[in-house]
């Protein structure tokens, strides 16, 4: 039996057709993506908003980082229910 491991380059990735709130972060991984969408806009067929948070990607969701995030998202899905 051969298991193999699953990666992102295993992945078969589809059009998306909602909108995405991408929250990106402030200290930037230097093998990332640096377009301001992360390619993003390559899936999504609907609106892609992007945030700038503090920390990196892994303490955007550690105090005190996680509070910006939060604010952001509740922010976005506020917005999100008046436009219904």
């Amino acid at each position: 039996l051969c298991l193999r491991k699953l990666t992102w380059r295993d992945y078969d990735l589809k059009p998306y057709p909602g909108d995405l709130l991408l929250m990106k972060a402030e200290e930037r991984l230097p093998h990332i993506d640096t377009s301001e969408d992360l390619g993003w806009r390559n899936v999504v067929q609907g609106n892609v908003d992007v945030v700038t948070v503090p920390g990196n990607h892994n303490t955007i969701l550690w105090a005190p980082h996680v509070d910006s995030l939060v604010q952001h998202l509740k922010h976005y899905m506020k917005r999100r229910q008046g436009s219904r």
